[in-house]
């Protein structure tokens, strides 16, 4: 028995920074996407306009260093969107509120 998956592209979203996709997660109501890349920014966008909503990048500090690319991104129901990076920094981003499409 041979199975295989089809599949259509439903959209695409391009990267507005130098750094490429390390990570990346839904939040639990499906509305929003966050992605964690190689030069340690966060970026959330709409699922259901695709219009880019947010890009957290890196303080340019000691914390963020070359090599402090995003490892992980977590949302939480409370409205924290959690993330850590390799050099160890780890912290949180208070998603207050979120401006999108009307309607």
């Amino acid at each position: 028995m041979s199975s295989h998956l089809t599949y259509k592209v439903a959209s695409s979203l391009r990267l507005p920074t130098q750094g490429n996709p390390t990570v990346i997660s839904i939040n639990p109501e499906g509305t929003f996407i966050a992605v964690g890349t190689t030069d340690g920014s966060i970026l959330i966008w709409c699922l259901r306009s695709y219009e880019l909503l947010c890009l957290a990048s890196p303080p340019l500090d000691d914390h963020c260093a070359a090599g402090a690319y995003v490892t992980n991104v977590t949302w939480m129901t409370n409205g924290l969107l959690a993330f850590s990076r390799k050099n160890g920094l780890m912290g949180m981003l208070l998603i207050e509120k979120v401006r999108g499409p009307a309607g």
